[in-house]
């Protein structure tokens, strides 16, 4: 790993682990991120996106144990699904009772999509926990595809931010979202 990019990891770590908000490039887009266990910085993110308290955020995580954490049960039809999805994928499967209570959907279900490289799986293995990505503006706008799009507003608003020549193989947009039923049954959020 060159020593630019280790130190831009670093950074962005320790910055979430003193509860700090971060810009950083998932698989798809840019997403405003922070440590999914912080309450504190769960709600600054909701303040900068003047978002709804009750309202989740999907969870980032690079590893099988990490994901075990998150969701109370791993059917072996998600561990196949993860497995062979070849563009990125959130799934939306039943939490862990010890998540925050601002991480989870309506009904209880957290949404969670699994990284398996890039720079946002790089910094979740370092922190050793999952974190949350969320679309860079305020709730009710467009999302941002690009970096170029993100408001300096919502820049000007995080405490650290990824340079975009770190930000390699982005989608430029959205996850599909698939809902996995604690029966089995499979239902499609988002193609």
């Amino acid at each position: 790993m060159d020593v630019k990019i280790k130190e831009i990891i670093d950074s962005a770590v320790n910055k979430l682990k003193s509860g700090q908000i971060i810009l950083c490039p998932t698989d798809t887009i840019y997403g405003l991120s922070c440590d999914a266990f912080n309450v504190d910085a769960l709600n600054k993110v909701k303040s900068i996106k003047g978002r709804e308290l009750d309202k989740g955020f999907i969870v980032l995580v690079e590893s099988d144990r990490m994901l075990q954490q998150v969701v109370k049960d791993v059917p072996d039809l998600v561990w196949d699904i993860i497995d062979y999805a070849n563009s990125p994928l959130t799934l939306v499967l039943e939490a862990n009772s010890a998540l925050p209570k601002e991480l989870l959907q309506d009904d209880g279900s957290v949404a969670v999509r699994y990284m398996k490289d890039g720079i946002s799986k790089e910094i979740i293995k370092r922190l050793n926990r999952p974190i949350i990505s969320t679309s860079p503006n305020r709730s009710g706008e467009v999302a941002p595809l690009s970096f170029e799009n993100i408001s300096q507003e919502i820049i000007n608003s995080c405490d650290f931010v990824i340079p975009k020549e770190y930000a390699k193989n982005l989608s430029g947009k959205p996850s599909k979202i698939m809902k996995i039923m604690t029966n089995g049954e499979v239902e499609i959020l988002r193609k």
